[in-house]
């Protein structure tokens, strides 16, 4: 067994913005009758309600 795992072990990729609203917007879509499309356009649209909230990345 290898007891040195800095070596296999991988750095973790960056996600970007788009990334998760791309996730958001497809597990969304499953469990509604709107396209991704559809809900990332929706979501890509700035709000006022939240616009004090920053997504973390």
């Amino acid at each position: 067994m290898n007891k040195d795992k800095t070596s296999t072990q991988k750095a973790p990729k960056e996600v970007s913005a788009e990334t998760i609203l791309r996730a958001v917007a497809s597990s969304s879509a499953l469990e509604s009758t709107q396209s991704i499309a559809d809900i990332q356009k929706k979501l890509a649209q700035p709000s006022a309600r939240f616009s004090h909230l920053k997504l973390a990345l």
